[in-house]
């Protein structure tokens, strides 16, 4: 059931990011988690998912940051997060949040920053896209 993915595999499967040794398991964690975000919904991938994703954004292996990445971008393809994530309030927009990933050093980090980028766009569609991609993208 929802309730027993969500009270019991999901804080196991996040219990994995904290294992700072193995980098390779970190990075399979977001590579697999899109599929359990499908069964759990939006309401639990943005509550809880979100935050997890966040915290692979900052790790030390530029493996795992461009695996978060992706991850985020087939969350957005998938429509597992809501337009409001991407629309700027008083706090910053994910937008806003992740566009330094998008003149970050390592080639594999960029190209996935410009997915999540570009998936955003298509998932917020015209004129949309544009009033929201743009001022982010222009220095």
């Amino acid at each position: 059931s929802l309730e027993g993915v969500t009270a019991f595999i999901l804080p196991q499967l996040l219990a994995f990011l904290n294992d700072r040794q193995d980098w390779q398991l970190r990075s399979a964690l977001f590579a697999g988690l899109p599929v359990v975000c499908r069964i759990i919904g939006r309401g639990a991938t943005e509550e809880f998912v979100l935050p997890c994703i966040e915290t692979g954004l900052v790790d030390n292996e530029e493996q795992v940051i461009a695996q978060a990445l992706s991850c985020l971008a087939r969350l957005v393809e998938q429509g597992l997060l809501s337009r409001a994530l991407f629309l700027p309030d008083k706090a910053s927009s994910i937008l806003d949040r992740y566009s330094a990933f998008l003149i970050h050093p390592s080639k594999s980090i960029r190209r996935t920053a410009i997915q999540v980028f570009c998936t955003t766009g298509n998932a917020l569609g015209s004129p949309d896209g544009v009033v929201y991609l743009v001022p982010v993208l222009q220095p």
